[in-house]
């Protein structure tokens, strides 16, 4: 896998929901991925305040493992991205993912909400796992 930036909307869910991690890109009020320049404010984070002095709106973009890690560690709840084959019809390898939580009396729930076909890229499943988790599970 790479490394790749959470998507314009889940970073806004992430904000939402209480992410705060210093990052070093944001998305401007244009949905731009921004790094941010200079030592004094790389590690800036762009959720807070939500406006700077000039009235922009701005939001942190961390990586797809930084969220991962965040909701694993803030709320445990747990992505593992899979892969599968389909040799039935046309032979091929897709992905998914599988989300873990844990309900109230602390047995654990797996969650596979995601695409029945599967996803070309396990940065596409991952990205469709975190959606799910932060709107359905928190």
């Amino acid at each position: 896998m790479k490394d790749e930036y959470v998507k314009f909307d889940t970073a806004k869910l992430l904000k939402e929901k209480g992410f705060n991690w210093k990052v070093f890109h944001f998305y401007d009020e244009d949905e731009h991925l921004k790094h941010r320049e200079g030592d004094c404010y790389s590690l800036y984070n762009w959720n807070y305040p939500t406006k700077d002095e000039y009235g922009s709106k701005y939001c942190s973009a961390p990586t797809q493992q930084m969220a991962c890690r965040w909701l694993r560690e803030e709320h445990n709840i747990h992505i593992m991205p899979t892969i599968g084959c389909d040799v039935d019809r046309t032979p091929r390898i897709f992905y998914s993912a599988v989300i873990a939580s844990f309900n109230k009396n602390g047995d654990i729930c797996y969650h596979n909400p995601l695409d029945e076909n599967g996803y070309n890229e396990p940065e596409d499943a991952v990205e469709a796992a975190l959606e799910y988790a932060l709107e359905n599970l928190i």
